[in-house]
């Protein structure tokens, strides 16, 4: 399995267990090579060699997990059929490196913060994949001005793997990046330049 889309596969289990979260989701937009979703508080620049997926690819790279959906400008999401969203998939120039954005519903875990999730997240890898994850801990991040919390694995030892999960009302805001360790300060200067669509 191509090891950059472990997550995005992994995550897709959780489409098992829930229903969407409704209300204010709101799906991003691409123009002129920039993503933003102010809702998520998310916005970000397409860099030369970098590739947005659209909704048919991302749903192949995903493996077309039951419960997901994918931004599709064509079409209005159904929310209450929803378990997982995944707003944008970016190949970045380097080697093997992706960053996802997705939201999660928490409409069936009223009471489950970040930390839960990603115990969650850590229960599949080890149950689900052949892949050795290795656990590297959890570290306090920002990203656009908004605290995330950063939990960081290892794939078989070449591949890190980094979900930076955020609750917001009744949705998990996930930022997850897939790259080989050699590349991890690119990743890292992507994420810099992450912006918050409402700052001016």
């Amino acid at each position: 399995m191509n090891k950059r889309r472990c997550i995005a596969m992994l995550l897709g289990v959780l489409c098992l267990f829930g229903a969407c979260a409704g209300g204010a989701l709101r799906q991003g937009t691409w123009q002129d090579g920039v993503f933003t979703n102010k809702w998520a508080g998310i916005r970000f620049a397409a860099g030369e060699g970098e590739r947005a997926l659209d909704a048919a690819e991302m749903r192949e790279w995903t493996g077309g997990a039951a419960g997901a959906a994918y931004n599709d400008p064509a079409a209005k999401p159904d929310w209450g059929e929803i378990a997982l969203f995944y707003d944008c998939i970016l190949l970045l120039g380097a080697e093997r490196c992706s960053v996802q954005v997705i939201y999660g519903n928490l409409r069936d875990w009223p009471d489950t913060d970040e930390a839960a999730y990603a115990a969650m997240l850590r229960e599949n890898f080890e149950r689900l994949t052949a892949a050795e994850y290795a656990y590297q801990g959890e570290v306090a991040a920002e990203i656009a001005g908004r605290a995330y919390t950063c939990h960081e694995w290892t794939v078989n030892g070449e591949v890190c793997q980094r979900m930076y999960l955020r609750r917001q009302g009744k949705t998990m805001i996930c930022i997850a990046t897939s790259c080989p360790e050699k590349s991890r300060a690119q990743v890292d200067e992507f994420l810099a330049g992450v912006q918050d669509p409402a700052a001016k």
